[in-house]
């Protein structure tokens, strides 16, 4: 019954964007040997290759400084010109990791917004599913199920509206064919008419004249929809229609935040202020560089020209986050785990919660606690810890068993064998009490600690005081 929706999260999950580079499960000493070259050698998406021109220019005036440096014909012996290239390059440095960090804050928005996005799909699809009384009429189930696919048209609407729209928008026509086929796959033919009217329904995504659809139809045809079920009397509360409409409009809401950050851009001239500051700086600093560093200029210009260029580069792309490049946000995968979450929603509705506690048995989770590992000690490597290790008494293997009564002075103590009871001893405090716990420290009555001033002997340890600890 599932077969239509599973064949087209196989088709939609075949091609992803996203980068996925490995990351080093447990840091040791040699991770440094193992996961950087999978990192440094990863080609797809790599920023290494868009840094080749730059690195190229750089490296073949630093070869030209070699032969040919004006600056020393034309300066004196005297002049410094190092000087003020040092000025030019904290501003230059700063403009730039300004712009990059900036950028990155902008690719974390987008991040969110997209999480916004989705959840307020599932949110919505959960509502459906709960606030909407299935069993009143027989035509309630049908428009449940009518809702749930249309939370999918609108996000794939939205795929298509963000790449084909903005400063970063798709020109590719198979990628353009392929969105569209998308949105077909799981409309009508009458609510494919409507997203796209006054065209063949088997017309391509690259040669449409519509770019894009309207996603506020599709938030129409949801609020109709809840008003339909709503006249029909499957609204289980009123509060309940109310969370229903309101999580439709947040749904819209979302979509928009996203619109907002893949149209935000730096402005024009601040981006012309940096690029132009670069270009100067790093292709005239191998002349200024040279009396100096002399053969090594070319190696020392290649890894300033990747460090200035690399982040001027990494800012371009995640300015603009949704697009097909292989460093933009992946769209298509968010969309495939959304599909199976409103899937599982469908098919558990009916779905009842077991019942493992009852009234002979209360609420206990000392099983699972004990599963789970929680009870287990802790580790009685510090010196706090051998001393509570040696001041607890030994036992016979038994498991919170307690322990005789026993008169010690004017203190009743009980020694109990439950397990963990003296692994938390972290301070002298600590291992002092459990000393007295043990017996190891007598706790017999002491005379007040005037009189055993004037006496000859020291006084005795006072209450909560062991030897040898202080």
């Amino acid at each position: 019954r599932a077969q239509p929706l599973n064949w087209f999260l196989c088709v939609y999950a075949h091609n992803t964007m996203v980068v996925k580079y490995p990351a080093p499960t447990e840091s040791s000493n040699l991770t440094f040997l193992t996961h950087t070259p999978r990192v440094l050698f990863r080609k797809r998406g790599s920023i290494i290759p868009q840094l080749v021109p730059q690195v190229s220019i750089a490296v073949g005036l630093s070869m030209l400084a070699l032969y040919w440096n004006p600056l020393t014909l034309y300066l004196d012996e005297g002049a410094g010109p190092s000087d003020a290239y040092v000025v030019v390059g904290f501003l230059v440095c700063f403009l730039t990791a300004f712009r990059t960090q900036t950028a990155y804050q902008e690719f974390c928005k987008a991040i969110n917004a997209v999480e916004d996005t989705l959840q307020e799909s599932r949110k919505l699809g959960l509502l459906v599913c709960t606030a909407l009384d299935w069993d009143v009429s027989p035509e309630i189930k049908p428009i449940a199920r009518r809702i749930l696919r249309l939370i999918v048209v609108q996000y794939f609407v939205m795929t298509e509206f963000l790449g084909r729209t903005g400063p970063n928008k798709t020109t590719l026509p198979k990628v353009m064919d392929r969105m569209r086929e998308d949105v077909r796959l799981i409309t009508g033919p009458q609510e494919f008419d409507l997203l796209y009217p006054f065209e063949p329904r088997t017309t391509k995504g690259s040669q449409s004249v519509h770019s894009h659809a309207n996603a506020l139809k599709v938030t129409l045809w949801i609020q109709l929809m809840l008003m339909d079920a709503a006249k029909k009397k499957a609204l289980v509360t009123q509060p309940s229609f109310n969370l229903l409409l309101d999580s439709n409009m947040r749904l819209y809401e979302a979509f928009w935040d996203l619109n907002l950050v893949d149209k935000n851009q730096f402005p024009l001239p601040y981006v012309q202020l940096v690029k132009l500051l670069l270009i100067v700086y790093v292709f005239s600093y191998p002349f200024v560089l040279e009396p100096s560093c002399q053969g090594l200029t070319p190696v020392a210009m290649a890894i300033i020209a990747i460090g200035f260029f690399g982040c001027e580069e990494v800012a371009g792309i995640l300015e603009s986050p949704f697009g097909t490049d292989a460093n933009d946000i992946d769209l298509k995968d968010y969309g495939a785990g959304l599909i199976r979450d409103l899937e599982v929603l469908y098919y558990n509705r009916e779905t009842k919660a077991e019942f493992v506690f009852d009234d002979e048995v209360d609420l206990d989770f000392a099983d699972l606690m004990e599963g789970l590992g929680y009870n287990k000690p802790r580790s009685r490597s510090s010196m706090f810890g051998r001393v509570a290790k040696e001041a607890t008494p030994e036992t016979d293997g038994a498991s919170h068993r307690k322990l005789p009564r026993r008169e010690t002075g004017n203190a009743e103590v009980i020694v109990s064998e439950a397990s963990g009871l003296f692994h938390s001893a972290s301070s002298s405090s600590s291992a002092c009490s459990l000393a007295i716990l043990s017996g190891s420290v007598d706790t017999a009555p002491w005379p007040p600690r005037r009189k055993a001033a004037m006496s000859e002997e020291p006084p005795p340890p006072l209450p909560g005081q062991c030897a040898g600890l202080g």
